[in-house]
């Protein structure tokens, strides 16, 4: 890629902003009153809400020219630009409504329809992670990298199930049947 430059300073921004919206989510947690259905278990909150706003204002005021997709608020933008943002501002609202730690701010970043950076930040647990194509991926600032096991039977797994988890139960066990 050609940008690398650009690429980077997109994921510092991101990453910024992700913190921003992180303390905004801390906050509030405990205090949500207003929370409503968008699907069967599906939920939206003024915390869901709130820190979107922090991530739009922000991603808009520093790259205008890009696209985005926002989870509650839709797309934004123009579609003409090679840079596209995908950003779930509470990914985990029903984790972080039932006070579980186990939610993060998610921003993805694309490059002419190619996923090439982005920023992960689980405020409950202080992890932040962030990276981009040929840069890395770093952990609070510090570079990870994949495991090393290669034994499937030596490796740790977490799942999760989306919430179409009743309407696709079978296929999800298989998968999880063959990870088994």
């Amino acid at each position: 890629m050609d940008n690398r430059d650009e690429l980077a300073e997109r994921v510092d921004v991101a990453r910024d902003l992700a913190l921003r919206a992180g303390e905004f989510l801390l906050d509030l947690q405990g205090r949500v009153r207003n929370i409503r259905r968008k699907g069967a278990v599906d939920l939206v909150s003024e915390a869901d809400l709130g820190a979107e706003k922090i991530l739009r204002e922000g991603l808009w005021s520093a790259f205008p020219q890009d696209g985005f997709y926002f989870e509650e608020g839709g797309g934004l933008g123009t579609d003409t630009s090679d840079w596209t943002w995908y950003v779930d501002p509470l990914d985990g609202t029903t984790n972080y409504l039932h006070a579980s730690p186990h939610y993060a701010v998610s921003i993805g970043i694309a490059y002419s329809g190619v996923s090439v950076g982005g920023v992960i930040h689980a405020p409950s647990l202080g992890e932040l992670f962030a990276g981009y194509s040929g840069g890395g991926v770093t952990l609070n600032g510090a570079p990870i990298a994949i495991s090393r096991v290669d034994e499937l039977g030596e490796a740790l797994i977490g799942t999760g199930f989306p919430y179409t988890r009743v309407e696709r139960a079978r296929e999800l066990c298989a998968d999880l049947e063959k990870v088994m």
